[in-house]
């Protein structure tokens, strides 16, 4: 349902996020991710054009997971604010699971 649906936006970062970790990615603060309405706020041209430039969940889950080790639980729908905080902060704030070649690759 798109009234759920929320974009995340930053710097590297351009994926479309649930209803659910929409709260973590606005805690986390704009400088790790802006998020935005998909049906409730005006988007600019850039913001738009980021999710081109970024390709997007899948391309940036390949950048952003690329060291999540295979027996990580990522959060699903049931999962607790806690669960969601935690792999949220890891993954976009601490680039845990990050390549370092893939960063820098990415920012060109």
């Amino acid at each position: 349902d798109l009234e759920d649906l929320y974009f995340s936006r930053s710097a590297n970062n351009g994926v479309f996020i649930c209803l659910q970790c929409y709260g973590v990615h606005r805690s986390v603060g704009t400088h790790v991710s802006k998020v935005l309405s998909v049906t409730l706020d005006q988007w600019t041209d850039d913001e738009i054009n980021s999710i081109i430039e970024v390709g997007g969940n899948s391309y940036a889950n390949a950048i952003y997971e690329a060291l999540l080790p295979e027996d990580y639980e990522k959060p699903h729908p049931n999962s607790s604010q806690e669960e969601r905080a935690e792999f949220i902060r890891s993954k976009y704030e601490l680039q845990e699971f990050v390549k370092p070649s893939l960063v820098s690759s990415y920012k060109g």
